[in-house]
């Protein structure tokens, strides 16, 4: 998996830096950019972007690379992706990885696509997120809106911002819709399943892409796994920041089990499970990556509280017993051991007490435990 998405990463930067030689504005897209936006999905095919008005030049420039081989037909079109097939697709020949030619129109990306872009740490374009989840929107990709929200843990208030959900480009969806019937005629598929819903033209409908929107933001987390806690996961691909974990509320769910913790032990506990704890742990959850894990936090009884129960085997009488006896015979310790014996009283007086935190890995069945103070 891991040479898989190397092996992708390094096509992109081939392909990007050949067009780019050539001033031509490109952007990864489609599930690539699903991908950079936090989506766990395997690019089996990389998208690449470019304006209306390069992509004949961009095509030529492939067309006539020896390091390039045309690629197989294009998949079955679906309703997410009607055209996709109809555009050309090539193989790198060391590589063997392929990637996929297709104009902004596709997506409707403006013109001004070397503005509305950003760059990961290895240098390759993505569209912006706005740019990207407008294109969703416009399209009606809802399968890969839904995932985009959930990878990114966007909002109504993201969308008030940057996205203007009340409007419309009627001319996008006619256009849309005519390419798709103009693919489709004279096939043996019906154009008419593929073609954009009209409604949202209507003007008594123009709210249907606002209420779809709202409708997925506020369904994240009927979206999240039977083992993901909503206390510790916003979106089935996000989890929580510590800054969401600082309020107590927010840790009362199914998977943590609290006993009497004020907001600042909770801050304590979350600040050593997310600095402390090994680095595997560590790098799993920066990192957002499942791990099936139970989490417990609990105070602990004081040592000194518990040599008082009956329990322990004689250990603490015996302590009790002896001290009047070295009392009389050196009065030197008369002054220590009082010292000794107040001591711990005024631990438990003043002195917090100590929590532990115990992680439950539910696949290895392993516990470890760490300690605290409160």
């Amino acid at each position: 998996m891991h040479d898989d998405a190397a092996l992708t990463t390094k096509l992109a930067q081939i392909v990007v830096q050949k067009l780019e030689d050539e001033v031509i504005p490109c952007c990864v897209t489609g599930t690539g950019a699903l991908h950079y936006y936090g989506v766990p999905r395997l690019v089996d095919t990389v998208e690449i972007c470019v304006p209306d008005d390069f992509f004949g030049v961009a095509k030529d420039l492939f067309d006539s690379n020896s390091a390039f081989e045309k690629g197989p037909a294009g998949p079955e079109p679906t309703r997410q992706k009607p055209l996709t097939h109809t555009y050309p697709s090539y193989v790198h020949c060391e590589l063997k990885k392929l990637f996929r030619l297709m104009p902004c129109s596709e997506f409707n990306f403006k013109s001004d696509l070397a503005e509305r872009i950003v760059r990961d740490k290895h240098g390759v374009p993505f569209p912006a997120l706005d740019t990207f989840a407008r294109s969703l929107v416009d399209n009606q990709q809802f399968a890969d809106l839904e995932d985009l929200i959930d990878g990114m843990d966007l909002d109504d208030a993201w969308a008030e911002v940057f996205l203007d959900l009340d409007r419309v480009d009627a001319a996008y969806f006619q256009a849309r819709n005519k390419a798709i019937e103009l693919a489709f005629a004279g096939t043996e598929h019906d154009a008419a399943l593929f073609k954009l819903f009209e409604a949202p033209l209507l003007l008594p409908k123009r709210q249907l892409l606002k209420q779809r929107w709202h409708s997925i933001v506020w369904d994240k987390q009927k979206r999240l796994d039977h083992w993901q806690s909503p206390a510790l996961w916003a979106t089935k691909y996000k989890a929580r920041s510590l800054a969401d974990l600082m309020d107590a509320k927010t840790l009362r769910g199914d998977q943590r089990e609290l006993q009497e913790f004020t907001a600042r032990d909770l801050v304590d506990a979350i600040d050593i499970l997310m600095g402390v704890t090994p680095k595997k742990v560590k790098t799993l959850m920066k990192e957002n990556i499942p791990w099936r894990v139970k989490v417990e936090c609990a105070p602990i009884i004081k040592e000194e509280e518990e040599c008082n129960t009956p329990t322990k085997k004689g250990g603490s009488p015996k302590k009790k017993d002896d001290s009047p006896k070295k009392k009389d015979a050196t009065p030197k310790k008369k002054e220590n051991m009082p010292r000794k014996e107040d001591s711990p009283a005024k631990k438990n007086d003043d002195s917090p007490k100590t929590g532990e935190i115990k992680i439950h890995n539910v696949v290895n069945q392993t516990t470890e435990r760490y300690l605290f103070p409160l």
